[in-house]
């Protein structure tokens, strides 16, 4: 896929990607761009920012192995409030009259990051867990990002799954990462 993106619009002009969004599309780039460039990021300055607000808990990089175990132990209250949080972003875009934008955004950032984040062995299946919840949470932080909720509950998760990270979430009383790879 050629990058930058372009977009050509119903009436022939050329539009950026974020033009063609509206309002969150920058975001949606800069995600865009962070899983391109492989950037690194300051996991300990993003990781407790959580979708849910600021956490206090300890931090705990672990090792994959380690992460989907912590992933079984996960409070489902904490998990199910996510999904609201994620569905509701989801539900203020479509609200908005921006579904077709919506899609759009998720179609792209999912074609980049399935690329990006594909286990380079089929057999490993922690590595599938991970790139499957790594997954999820881009396309809530798409969601997020064209929502008008602000600020961005998605957005330093995001930053972390783009980097390369999994913030696991609260588990065990530690907020777990991992970098599956």
């Amino acid at each position: 896929m050629p990058w930058p993106l372009a977009v050509v619009g119903d009436d022939g002009r050329h539009l950026s990607v974020a033009e063609a969004l509206g309002a969150g599309g920058d975001r949606v780039v800069d995600l865009l761009d962070a899983l391109i460039r492989d950037e690194t990021v300051d996991m300990g300055a993003l990781a407790r920012t959580t979708p849910l607000g600021p956490s206090s808990l300890p931090l705990a990089a672990v090792t994959l192995r380690a992460a989907v175990d912590a992933a079984d132990r996960m409070d489902p209250e904490w998990l199910a409030e996510v999904e609201r949080r994620r569905a509701g972003c989801r539900r203020a875009v479509v609200a908005a009259g921006r579904e077709e934008a919506l899609e759009a955004a998720l179609h792209v950032v999912m074609l980049v990051a399935t690329e990006r984040l594909d286990p380079s062995d089929d057999g490993d299946v922690d590595q599938h867990v991970a790139s499957g919840a790594q997954l999820w949470l881009l396309a809530g932080a798409v969601a997020s990002a064209l929502s008008p909720a602000r600020p961005d509950p998605f957005a330093a998760w995001a930053d972390l799954v783009v980097a390369g990270w999994w913030p696991v979430g609260p588990s065990d009383g530690r907020l777990v990462m991992t970098r599956p790879r």
